[in-house]
């Protein structure tokens, strides 16, 4: 499902598409239609770049509601973080805090509470 969206602030004007996807299947295919497209986790970082006018993608795919980019897999073995996981669900995720807790940690101590809880660790996770 596609959506246009028009922002306007300041000097610049952005428009774009929004693809809400909901299963690995919309993903896919919403990057092969519009290989320029951006993913659209918590947004922190891509929506203020996008207000400023850093970045004018013109497709976003948001990923949010897509179960499996949203999994959390640990054990003694693996460790696995889905690309739209929030810092706050890693800082609180069982296995997390039991076999990785170094990651847990860090995942609670990156930014304020607020943007913990929008924030998506595949942007996060490179600061450990």
């Amino acid at each position: 499902m596609e959506m246009r969206h028009k922002q306007t602030s300041g000097m610049y004007e952005s428009r774009f598409a929004l693809v809400r996807a909901t299963t690995l299947e919309d993903v896919v295919n919403a990057r092969a239609s519009h290989p320029d497209s951006r993913l659209l986790g918590g947004g922190t970082d891509l929506v203020v770049n996008i207000r400023r006018g850093i970045v004018a993608p013109p497709v976003l795919v948001d990923i949010n509601h897509v179960e499996e980019m949203r999994a959390i897999r640990a054990d003694a073995r693996i460790l696995e973080i889905g690309a739209a996981v929030k810092l706050a669900e890693l800082d609180v995720h069982e296995g997390v805090r039991r076999h990785y807790p170094v990651v847990a940690q860090a995942a609670g101590c990156i930014a304020g509470p607020t943007h913990r809880r929008q924030s998506v660790s595949r942007h996060a996770l490179p600061l450990l």
